[in-house]
């Protein structure tokens, strides 16, 4: 069910693709279906983020067409920094599969930083916490007027 923050209606989606190289077309479709979802939530007014380790080729994204109107890919607009690209895998990180998608809902949300986060080791284990780096994306969120 959608949040609300600042009068604005907000959905958060999150999602494990599908993994396996020869599961490309289940994985297409199932990141169609959720910029579906995203699309439908959009016409409710819902403003919607999305985002997960999506197991996404550039390659597969273009397939299914791109992205769909008004769905925006927040490490773009960010600017698409390559010190922050990366996602996996940690020990030598070659693909950016992990991602977050929004719909800024008419301009009331707006990503305004992107940075990796999970690139230490844990001080008490020497490992580190998985063999993905995560996502911390800060958004502005611009609500009605306040009097």
């Amino acid at each position: 069910a959608p949040t609300t923050f600042n009068d604005i209606r907000i959905q958060f989606m999150t999602s494990h693709l599908e993994s396996l190289p020869t599961d490309r077309e289940e994985r297409k479709k199932q990141l169609k279906s959720c910029f579906d979802i995203m699309k439908e939530l959009e016409k409710t007014s819902i403003v919607t983020i999305f985002g997960g380790d999506l197991n996404l080729e550039d390659s597969e994204l273009d397939e299914i067409g791109g992205k769909p109107e008004n769905i925006r890919d927040a490490w773009e607009v960010c600017g698409s920094d390559k010190n922050h690209e990366l996602t996996w895998h940690t020990d030598n990180p070659t693909r950016r599969i992990d991602r977050m998608y929004y719909c800024p809902g008419d301009g009331k949300l707006q990503p305004t930083s992107l940075e990796l986060v999970g690139k230490d080791k844990l001080v008490k284990c020497g490992v580190l916490p998985s063999d993905h780096y995560g996502l911390f994306i800060k958004f502005q969120i611009q609500g009605p007027a306040q009097t």
